[in-house]
């Protein structure tokens, strides 16, 4: 997406790839699969009905408590695409804390937004809301180190991630891709015509970075 690093606009989304479209036609048509539309999934996970859950850190508590020790967590797994095993991946972002510079008060605000991103309010945020730290230092620190739901999300983000582009050009993806995923889930996308399917799909997602 957006070349090697991600900041490149000119070169688009490269997406033009029939065999991924081709496993994601079969993932539909599998008996073992369900679409999350509207909780489905997560209620079904969470009555034990199905095995495995797509989702981020956000529903590990509820999940946690719906499921107790029989709950599990882990990086994206690979996938047979084209004959290979496949590594899926995510996006992962960040959130930064930053400081006008034309505050009245400077000192006292990079003071209190190096408070904010450090390891005291790191910890504190993790204790009230389960926000995961970044200090290596917590990280370290044997609370963290050994729990399941802080070395999932440390593994996707280091192993199964690719980080979001920030580019204006990046809102292109959103409605475009999610109408693609509807379409392969109406069935209106088939093996037999991915590869124009996905053309088709390659042209609507750059056609305004191209412009």
């Amino acid at each position: 997406m957006f070349g090697d690093n991600g900041q490149d606009a000119a070169a688009g989304i490269q997406f033009d790839k029939p065999d991924a479209t081709e496993y994601l036609v079969a993932l539909k048509n599998n008996s073992n699969f369900a679409d999350d539309a509207d909780g489905k999934g997560y209620a079904a996970f969470s009555e034990k009905e199905t095995a495995v859950f797509f989702s981020g850190s956000w529903d590990y508590q509820t999940l946690k408590e719906a499921l107790g020790d029989d709950l599990g967590a882990a990086q994206l797994p690979t996938a047979k695409i084209g004959g290979e095993d496949k590594q899926l991946y995510s996006f992962a972002g960040s959130k930064a804390i930053g400081v006008n510079p034309n505050c009245e008060n400077q000192a006292a605000a990079v003071a209190f937004a190096a408070y904010l991103g450090g390891e005291e309010a790191q910890k504190a945020h993790w204790e009230d809301r389960m926000i995961i730290p970044t200090n290596t230092t917590l990280l370290e620190d044997e609370v963290f180190a050994k729990d399941m739901l802080v070395k999932a999300q440390n593994d996707t983000v280091d192993n199964t991630a690719k980080i979001q582009p920030t580019l204006t050009e990046m809102g292109n993806y959103w409605k475009i891709g999610e109408n693609f995923g509807k379409a392969i889930m109406a069935g209106d996308v088939t093996e037999a015509n991915a590869k124009d399917k996905t053309a088709e799909f390659q042209k609507q997602l750059n056609t305004l970075t191209e412009e």
